[in-house]
């Protein structure tokens, strides 16, 4: 028997809008910048790959972790 309870950060998104006077010269309304990431982190006494399932099954992989970067433009 294991305790399977743990606290994951599942997901952070960051975004900036930058102002009008700063972009105007290049001939841009609006441009925004963001970065999100998915599964940073997981706290857990948990020995096996993912606490949300509960099974040593040879079918188990890592939680991988995703990072997207990005600008949107607006002419």
């Amino acid at each position: 028997m294991q305790d399977l309870s743990y606290l994951r950060l599942k997901n952070v998104q960051l975004g900036y809008t930058f102002k009008n006077n700063l972009i105007q010269k290049i001939g841009v309304k609006k441009i925004r910048g963001f970065v999100s990431a998915d599964n940073l982190l997981t706290f857990t006494g948990f020995k096996g790959l993912d606490p949300e399932k509960s099974t040593y099954a040879n079918d188990s992989y890592p939680i991988t972790k995703t990072f997207v970067f990005g600008l949107n433009f607006d002419f």
